[in-house]
């Protein structure tokens, strides 16, 4: 299929080819080829506060970045605290990011590529991958602004996952 799209495409001035899917085995995956022959773009969006671009990530609680949610006094983690509590922290100047920020900075990222980086909201720097074609890796599920995502349910999730019993 791919290869008659590309086929029917030759024709037409100024054609766009959209090759999209899932990689699935690491060193097999088509589409993980392409991307890589690609400038491998990643969405960054500006801090509310200090306006550095980063990558939305969930982070490790650990290393600047990331979400961030109370736990119990005990340490432990607890779901539906961890909703109640979540925020964001950013990577540079670790101010903390609530929800009510995130459509903002969403609708203000950037698709960067690999090996630039953002200065004053413009891309500089030259990409690591001097691919004939953009490519984009997946942007992190903060990015996603559809109703029941929040960064309290991303939080929640997380700690559903790290006390899931098969962990």
């Amino acid at each position: 299929f791919r290869m008659a799209m590309n086929d029917r495409a030759i024709g037409y001035k100024d054609r766009k080819i959209i090759n999209m899917s899932t990689p699935t085995i690491k060193g097999e995956s088509y589409i993980e080829e392409r991307r890589l022959l690609g400038d491998n773009r990643a969405w960054m969006v500006p801090c509310f506060h200090c306006g550095e671009f980063q990558r939305w990530k969930t982070g490790n609680g650990k290393d600047p970045g990331g979400l961030r949610y109370d736990r119990l006094p005990d340490g432990r983690h607890h779901a539906a605290l961890a909703e109640e509590t979540a925020w964001y922290e950013c990577e540079h100047c670790r101010g903390r990011i609530e929800e009510k920020h995130r459509a903002s900075m969403c609708q203000a990222g950037i698709w960067v590529p690999e090996g630039c980086g953002v200065y004053q909201g413009q891309i500089t720097g030259t990409p690591a991958r001097s691919g004939d074609h953009a490519s984009f890796s997946s942007p992190h599920i903060l990015s996603v602004l559809t109703d029941g995502i929040t960064i309290g349910k991303i939080a929640k999730e997380r700690v559903n996952a790290l006390l899931a019993p098969n962990r």
